[in-house]
């Protein structure tokens, strides 16, 4: 069913793609996520029906996805869109092409190939505006039509995908950090400006802070084996969100672009038949200056299957770190600093300042029954922590957290 949502000066917006040889005839389109696929920004698939200007008969499709502000206040308050919309717009417009272009200087000869494509993006109509306004969007390509997908949240990912983002995620995070080395006045002036922290869940009301601890201490509670854990575990909760409201300066020499949302709905994943052969990373609306740690602990305890992780735990730290050295290496950039002995007490720092936190609140929605979740433009907090959104899997996935960060001393 097509939208009824326009897009102002759509052609404007895509001059630099079109050029002179191209004019759009007309476009549809429709909504793309389902209610509790998408909280932060309304998305919309857009089909794009092009003619060349020298010859008429020569007609084109562009499939597109855009990316546009929430209608929803509350949302927009809780997503601090005025900030982080412009974040993901620098991102795809300033910072994709610089990750890039360094790599193609040092010679390196796979580039990154994890970001998707962007065919033009603003933040107002008023082309003289630096305010986040209605008339913000980001035109990205249509990864569904080119194949990828998002794999189902309740599930989990399997190993072998796991292993595919792993190394696309330290690839990612190497090649920010090469652009540090290498071309310090360039990430000081280009990128470091769009990395200022964000606060997550500041937008909660102190009730519904105080809501999510308890609801997590009563969940843990109903587990004979988090019982003797819970004073550690309500005492990690609330330092975590004082971490939060009071992050602490970002930890050299491994301090990069963490994304801080990286989970499985924001992987989309090619398969050749049951197999993934590429991922393609989204929504870089959170980004940061931080440790890639963040972002590990945080994809592998919200997004990978629990036998997974008891297998493998040991193999995917390893095999992040052996990516992350070897695309440093490719880019000429200095190691010595980046041992695994320190990046070890990154994961364990990470873990304990804030990531525990981030997980047990993301968790929720993450197995949020399809049949609870709400559409973006009716949530409110009181829907955000209604009794319904808690699933079976919800409960079973609170307590598997908590024994795997006890007994990773992390807790």
């Amino acid at each position: 069913m097509e939208d009824t949502t326009k897009i102002p000066e759509l052609e404007q917006l895509l001059q630099p793609f079109l050029k002179d040889n191209l004019k759009i005839v007309q476009y549809t389109t429709k909504r793309l996520t389902a209610a509790g696929e998408n909280y932060g920004s309304l998305m919309l698939q857009t089909e794009i029906k092009l003619k060349s200007n020298t010859d008429p008969t020569t007609e084109k499709t562009l499939n597109l996805v855009a990316k546009l502000t929430p209608s929803n206040e509350f949302i927009k308050k809780f997503f601090r869109t005025a900030i982080t919309f412009k974040k993901e717009m620098e991102f795809y417009t300033t910072i994709a092409p610089i990750l890039k272009s360094i790599q193609i200087e040092q010679g390196v000869s796979e580039i990154i190939d994890c970001l998707p494509e962007c065919y033009g993006a603003r933040i107002s109509l008023d082309s003289k505006s630096n305010v986040v306004d209605d008339g913000a969007i980001v035109l990205l390509e249509n990864l569904k039509l080119k194949e990828f997908d998002i794999m189902d949240r309740f599930t989990g990912l399997d190993f072998e995908t796991t292993k595919l983002l792993v190394k696309d995620l330290a690839v990612f995070h190497a090649v920010v950090i090469g652009v540090k080395l290498l071309k310090p006045d360039v990430f000081k002036n280009k990128i470091l400006p769009h990395l200022g922290p964000v606060c997550m869940f500041e937008g909660l009301s102190k009730e519904a802070q105080q809501q999510i601890v308890d609801g997590i201490i009563d969940i843990a509670g109903a587990n004979h084996e988090c019982v003797p854990l819970l004073p550690k575990v309500k005492k990690s909760l609330l330092e975590s969100w004082e971490n939060m409201k009071n992050p602490p300066e970002p930890r050299e020499p491994f301090a990069t672009i963490t994304h801080n949302d990286f989970w499985v709905n924001n992987a989309m994943i090619k398969l050749e038949g049951n197999k993934p052969i590429k991922c393609k990373i989204v929504d870089f609306q959170l980004i940061e200056y931080g440790s890639p740690a963040d972002d590990l602990i945080f994809f592998l305890f919200s997004s990978v299957r629990k036998e997974v992780l008891d297998l493998h735990y040991d193999n995917l730290i390893k095999l992040y770190y052996e990516v992350f050295i070897k695309t440093l290496k490719d880019l000429k950039c200095d190691i010595s600093p980046f041992t695994y002995a320190s990046f070890e007490k990154e994961i364990n720092t990470s873990a304990k300042m804030f990531q525990f936190l981030h997980i047990m609140i993301m968790l929720r929605p993450i197995f949020t029954p399809k049949k609870a979740a709400t559409e973006v433009d009716n949530l409110s907090e009181q829907e955000l922590l209604k009794d319904e959104t808690i699933s079976d899997e919800y409960r079973q996935k609170v307590p598997e957290m908590i024994l795997h960060f006890a007994k990773r001393g992390w807790i």
